[in-house]
C-alpha cells in the first residue's frame, strides 16, 4: 500500500517515526510534515518527503484559526500525491482526513497518540470549563472514530481509552510509546563514560513536568555535592516560565551548574543521556496525568534505555513503570527538599545507582521495547489492507 503520514509539526514524535520506519520494510512511506515556524530544517526527512512551510502558533488551540488555510495547502497537495491509506497524527487532521476518505474512498488509520481532549481541556481554559471542554470534544472524536479504518491508541489506566476507541471502531490497538534498541545499540564501554554527578532531562521544558523543582533540588543539593550539575534538553513552550526558570536559576547562583541544551535529534540525546548520572522524570500533580499509565511515558523509558536510574513521580500511575521494574526511586515531585534527599543519597551510592540502571535496561531489552509494539501497528494495518475492517 502507500501510506500518507499526514503530521502536524515538523518533526515525527518518537512513536510515530518507529511506525514509519515499521511500515517502510513492507509499504510505500511517505510524510507530510507541517512546519509552523515557516523556516524548519528538513531534517530527519526521507527523499519524496512532502513540507508545508506555513507559519502558526506552536500552541494546540489557537491553531483552530489556521485550519482553513492549513487543509486548502494540504488539499494543493494531495491532489498530485499518490496514496492508499492516510495516517492522521492529531485530532485537528482528523476532520479533513475523514472528509477525504468519504469523497475519495481512501482509508485512514487515526494514530492517537496524545489524550487531546485531557490537553486541550487542561491547557487552555479555567478548571471550572474542564467538564464543558473535554466531554464535547470526545463526543466530537468518538464520531470521526466511526468514519476511520483502525486506531492507534496509548495505554491508560484501567484501559480507558482502548475501551471507548473500540466502542467506535473494532480495529484498535494499544501501541506502547516504547524505544527500538535495534537501532540505538549500547557502545561498548558506555558506563565508563558517565560523566559524574550528572542529572539530566529531556522533554518539553514546562512547569507541570517539574523543571522548576528540579532547578530547586539542584540548589539544596549542591550544599552537599558541590559539581552536582543538571541537563536540560528541550525547548520552553512559554516565554513567561522560561523566565522565572532564568530567574530561579540566577537567584540561586547555580549559572555554572546547569546547562539548557535545544530539542536534539533522538540519536544525539542518546549520547547526553548515556554520558549523565540519573534522569529525572518529576510530573507535578496536575489533571492531565491522572490519565497517564505505564505504556505512555517515553520519557521513562528513554532514560531506561540508556541504564539511567530515574528518580520521578509518586503521583498516580505516572511511573508505573518505576515501581513493576524497580529501576528508580519515587518521590513527592513538587517538594524540591525531598527530590533533593533523593538525589544526594542516589549519588553517594553509584552501586545502588547501577543496579537500578541495569534493572531498567533488562525490562526495555525483554519486554518494553519497538520489537514487541510494531506487530500491533503491523496487525492494524493487515486488518486494513485485508478489508476486514470498513473502508
Amino acid at each position: 500500500m502507500n501510506i500518507l503520514i499526514l503530521n502536524h509539526y515538523d518533526r515525527l514524535s518518537p512513536r510515530v517515526a518507529n511506525e514509519r520506519l515499521s511500515l517502510m520494510r513492507e509499504h510505500s512511506v511517505t510524510t507530510l510534515y507541517w512546519d509552523r515556524t515557516g523556516a524548519a530544517e528538513e531534517k530527519g526527512a526521507a527523499e519524496g518527503d512532502i513540507w508545508i512551510h506555513y507559519s502558526a502558533p506552536l500552541a494546540a488551540f489557537r491553531l483552530i484559526w489556521f485550519i482553513p488555510v492549513l487543509y486548502w495547502k494540504i488539499l494543493k497537495v494531495l491532489r498530485r500525491t499518490e496514496f492508499d491509506v492516510i495516517h492522521c497524527t492529531h485530532i485537528f487532521l482528523l476532520p479533513l482526513c475523514v472528509c477525504i476518505r468519504l469523497l475519495y474512498r481512501k482509508k485512514v488509520i487515526y494514530d492517537a497518540y496524545e489524550r487531546h481532549s485531557v490537553d486541550i481541556a487542561t491547557n487552555h481554559f479555567p478548571a471550572i470549563l474542564y467538564p464543558f471542554v473535554r466531554y464535547p470534544i470526545e463526543l466530537f472524536e468518538n464520531v470521526m472514530v466511526l468514519f476511520v479504518s483502525g486506531v492507534a491508541t496509548i495505554d491508560s489506566p484501567r484501559d480507558l481509552l482502548l475501551r471507548r476507541y473500540r466502542r467506535y471502531k473494532k480495529n484498535t490497538v494499544c501501541v506502547y510509546n516504547v524505544p527500538d534498541i535495534r537501532r540505538n545499540p549500547v557502545p561498548a564501554g558506555a558506563e565508563a563514560e558517565r560523566e559524574k554527578n550528572t542529572l539530566i532531562y529531556v522533554g518539553e521544558l514546562v512547569e507541570n513536568k517539574g523543571v522548576l523543582q528540579a532547578v530547586e533540588a539542584v540548589t539544596l543539593a549542591k550544599k552537599e555535592i558541590p559539581d552536582i550539575r543538571l541537563l536540560l534538553i528541550g525547548n520552553f513552550k512559554r516565554d513567561r516560565f522560561r523566565k522565572r526558570v532564568m530567574e530561579t536559576i540566577g537567584a540561586s547562583g547555580i549559572e555554572q551548574s546547569i546547562e539548557i541544551i535545544d530539542w536534539l535529534p533522538y540519536d544525539e540525546m542518546m549520547e547526553h543521556l548515556r554520558k549523565a548520572s540519573i534522569g529525572l522524570a518529576l510530573h507535578q500533580k496536575h489533571t492531565m496525568f491522572k490519565f497517564v499509565s505505564k505504556g505512555t511515558g517515553r520519557k521513562f523509558f528513554t532514560f531506561m534505555e540508556a541504564s539511567l536510574p530515574v528518580i520521578a513521580s509518586d503521583y498516580r500511575d505516572v511511573a508505573q513503570i518505576v515501581r513493576e521494574t524497580e529501576c528508580g526511586i519515587l518521590v513527592n515531585a513538587e517538594d524540591p527538599r525531598e527530590i533533593s534527599s533523593a538525589v544526594v543519597d542516589l549519588l553517594r551510592n553509584p552501586e545502588r545507582m547501577s543496579e537500578l540502571g541495569r534493572n531498567g535496561r533488562k525490562a526495555i531489552e525483554d519486554v518494553y521495547n519497538w520489537e514487541v509494539e510494531e506487530q500491533k501497528i503491523i496487525e492494524l494495518y493487515s486488518a486494513v489492507k485485508g478489508g476486514s475492517v470498513g473502508q
